[in-house]
């Protein structure tokens, strides 16, 4: 018997576009077993759409220490944070030699128009998600993932309020109890080593 308790495990970027997440599959599968209703949705894919492969591929190959991915999120899931961008650029682009074909200026301001468009895919993502009407989102964090994955879910608290009512049901967002002090908007689904550790706050409970 399915429990009417509807969630959506999201799979940010940046992650493999080739092949589905086999976590999220793993996680859909015992919450099914448990009688509940989940589907997975896959923006890691939506934003290669977004972007287009052009730009999507170098950010894809970029290793996670260079944190260019969570820059490029960065302003929506902390928007009271003002990084100092040249700064950074400039340290990315000392570990980067420049591309043969594009100058330093145009790689810069093509990372800046990048940064511009994430607030747009954010929201667009959002919404799409929101169509669902879930009771409960989560979504995978690992590498990259973890500052797209809290821009998603500061976004979806922002549209309906975090455990207030969408649609007219309580909407739970959350990415890992590890998260839950640190950043509070996040603070539901707790899933440690492939396997569920919180069976109440799966289910929805305080």
């Amino acid at each position: 018997m399915s429990i009417d308790v509807p969630i959506v495990l999201v799979n940010m970027p940046m992650s493999a576009v080739e092949r589905p997440s086999l976590a999220l599959g793993l996680l859909k599968s015992a919450l099914t077993q448990a009688g509940l209703q989940a589907t997975i949705a896959y923006p890691n894919i939506w934003f290669l759409e977004y972007i287009g492969i052009a730009d999507y591929g170098p950010l894809e190959s970029c290793p996670p220490e260079e944190a260019l991915v969570d820059w490029l999120f960065a302003g929506v899931a902390f928007p009271d944070f003002e990084p100092e961008e040249s700064a950074f650029l400039d340290l990315y682009f000392e570990r980067n030699p420049i591309h043969a074909g594009n100058s330093l200026a145009e790689r810069r301001a093509n990372l800046l128009r990048l940064r511009s468009l994430i607030g747009g895919f954010i929201d667009w993502t959002a919404d799409k998600i929101l169509e669902q009407r879930p009771a409960m989102v989560g979504c995978s964090s690992t590498f990259t993932q973890h500052v797209p994955s809290l821009a998603l879910l500061r976004r979806l608290s922002e549209f309906t309020g975090s455990c207030h009512s969408h649609g007219g049901r309580k909407l739970r967002v959350g990415n890992g109890a590890e998260h839950s002090h640190a950043f509070p908007m996040g603070r539901l689904c707790r899933v440690g080593r492939g396997r569920l550790t919180d069976r109440p706050a799966v289910l929805g409970h305080p």
